[in-house]
């Protein structure tokens, strides 16, 4: 290829093929628009689309795809078939796991760790020292409902268009959209199991 050529790839993500190039290190495909630090890996079967921004020494696995405006830190880690969502922010030396997937502006900590085949819905926000759990299928959307629980005991809900609530807000949410029909007696299960997941949670961390 020479310096005035110009070559496109076809992402799949509607738009047909734009231009982009085959990144140095690894030769995965990087949409023109992207910026991604001459020191990361991009295996030669993942992309990074739009204007997402990869930062020094990270390392994006076989197959895994980067949202258009996703963020991935220094030395973070995206494993093969992983799929990073739209706007999405993987922190400084975090882990993103084999087949995981992370939803479209999502946040993940610096130093968090998402193992393989896990999915966190849209918007999540999972540092470090939380504990966290994701359900899917649930609500009139049928969608991902992930809970976020924080050192403080403090526990927030992200699921379709009920976005960062704590967990008595999402109740209060759900009773008022719901009432008792179908979607409310299911979320009332899941509040009930999420709690007692979280209490489970907290007496395996006592036993150390």
């Amino acid at each position: 290829m020479t310096k005035n050529e110009i070559t496109a790839f076809d992402f799949g993500d509607g738009r047909g093929p734009v231009p982009a190039h085959q990144h140095l290190n690894g030769g995965g495909w990087v949409d023109d628009q992207a910026f991604v630090d001459e020191t990361v890996y991009v295996h030669e079967l993942a992309i990074i689309i739009g204007f997402a921004r990869v930062y020094s020494r990270a390392s994006i696995s076989y197959g895994a795809s980067i949202g258009d405006g996703a963020s991935i830190g220094s030395r973070a880690s995206i494993g093969s078939r992983a799929s990073i969502g739209d706007g999405a922010s993987i922190g400084d030396g975090a882990s993103i796991g084999n087949w995981a997937s992370i939803g479209s502006r999502a946040y993940i900590g610096d130093g968090a760790s998402i193992g393989d085949g896990d999915s966190i819905g849209d918007g999540a926000s999972i540092d470090k020292e939380d504990q966290w759990v994701s359900i899917c299928n649930v609500g009139s959307r049928r969608s991902l409902l992930t809970a976020v629980q924080k050192p403080d005991k403090t526990v927030h809900v992200w699921t379709g268009c009920f976005s960062d609530k704590s967990l008595l807000q999402f109740v209060a949410a759900v009773k008022a959209k719901h009432g008792t029909n179908v979607y409310g007696q299911e979320y009332k299960a899941l509040v009930v199991f999420v709690r007692a997941y979280f209490k489970a949670h907290e007496s395996k961390e006592g036993e150390k």
